[in-house]
């Protein structure tokens, strides 16, 4: 809620130039020349998240094509929430660039235009929409890749419903406050009026943390059963990571949607809402990218010749041996041999031909155990000695 510290004087005779939106509960006068400014951060978290998210789309979007040659719905719901996201961010950093963003006490009433009020109702109307998105975007994913499942399809649709009437809730909330009545305009009064259902803001924070946390933890009973290698253990240990960091940003909003219902400083703590909830969208864009950013490394990366080049050059740089150096030692496998450098060997089913010197068989396991994720084959190499 909005309270001017205006004096007992008719507001007509003020200069409200100098006039501040909340009073100092300290005391201070009001700093409209350097005040302290959430500014640099709405700058520095959106520009970051943004372009993390829209580099992933993009590997995204070229994964799916490149393996199913179409886009699922799933595509389209991130690309979706994605702009609105963007464009979210984009009008929070517009008000934040005008004053917005600092205390109540360093915000002079003169800052509440036209303009600005009409950018503030779209951002509250925005919010519910790009969270409904994103959230639809992890649970479709979940449809696509798990859908085999009758627990987890219900369970997503559920969920899917669920979110979409409590965010959605805050677009009609939103249009009953907000929305002029006949022969108003937008003015100090219709700002208070759109800013008074704050309970009800709390309570969507509080579902919508249910809601992350459902999300987060659906997969697991999936996820639990699954052999997997320790390297695609990491990479999932690192999605979910992710993933609980927007859990994190979803319960760090809901801190500040209750101080500012306390009255709080509600210029600073609803601006700390809104980081945290861009923060919590863009997350969760990322997140729900991580099955196509799998399928981008083995299906496109390891296959061009720039990684076979890395991955040459990585796994053969060993140190150089002389040709008349004897080549006993352990191998990658951990057996031994004394086969001799200056024997030479043929490809498997071509001519070998060897020296003098003794040689003894050899079992090799191609691919070794730096591909651990190809169907491994064993050969055994007998190479007879021949004299001369």
């Amino acid at each position: 809620m909005v309270n001017m510290a205006t004096e007992a004087a008719p507001l007509s005779s003020l200069d409200l130039s100098k006039v501040s939106l909340t009073i100092n509960p300290s005391g201070a006068p009001p700093n409209f020349v350097d005040p302290p400014s959430l500014e640099p951060t709405v700058l520095g978290v959106g520009v970051t998240l943004i372009t993390i998210s829209l580099i992933i789309i993009v590997l995204r979007l070229v994964a799916n094509f490149k393996h199913m040659g179409k886009f699922a719905i799933d595509d389209v719901l991130c690309v979706f929430g994605e702009i609105c996201g963007i464009v979210y961010w984009a009008i929070m950093y517009n008000l934040a660039r005008e004053g917005v963003a600092r205390h109540g006490w360093d915000i002079p009433v003169t800052m509440i235009t036209k303009s600005f009020l009409k950018r503030q109702f779209a951002h509250q109307i925005l919010g519910g929409v790009v969270m409904r998105s994103v959230k639809a975007t992890v649970l479709v994913m979940y449809i696509r890749i798990f859908g085999s499942l009758r627990w987890m399809r219900r369970t997503c649709c559920v969920l899917i419903i669920f979110t979409g009437l409590f965010y959605m809730s805050n677009v009609i909330l939103a249009a009953v406050y907000c929305v002029l009545r006949k022969g108003e305009t937008w003015d100090l009064t219709s700002l208070a009026r759109c800013g008074s259902p704050i309970a009800s803001a709390v309570v969507n924070g509080v579902l919508g943390v249910v809601a992350d946390l459902a999300i987060f933890f659906l997969p697991f009973p999936v996820i639990l059963k699954l052999q997997l290698t320790p390297r695609k253990r990491i990479g999932l240990t690192i999605v979910f990571a992710v993933a609980g960091l927007t859990v994190v940003t979803s319960i760090a909003s809901l801190v500040f949607r209750v101080l500012a219902s306390q009255g709080n400083d509600y210029t600073w703590n609803g601006t700390n809402v809104v980081i945290a909830t861009f923060a919590e969208i863009f997350g969760t864009v990322i997140v729900s990218c991580a099955p196509a950013l799998s399928s981008f490394w083995y299906n496109i990366l390891t296959k061009t010749r720039l990684y076979a080049r890395l991955r040459s050059g990585l796994f053969t740089n060993k140190p150089h041996r002389n040709k008349s150096d004897e080549g006993s030692g352990p191998w990658r496998d951990g057996s031994e041999t004394n086969l001799h450098r200056n024997g030479s060997w043929g490809v498997l089913g071509g001519h070998e031909t060897c020296t003098d010197r003794a040689i003894s068989m050899k079992t090799m396991h191609w691919p070794d155990e730096f591909v651990s994720s190809a169907i491994k084959k064993t050969t055994t190499i007998d190479c007879e000695v021949r004299i001369a």
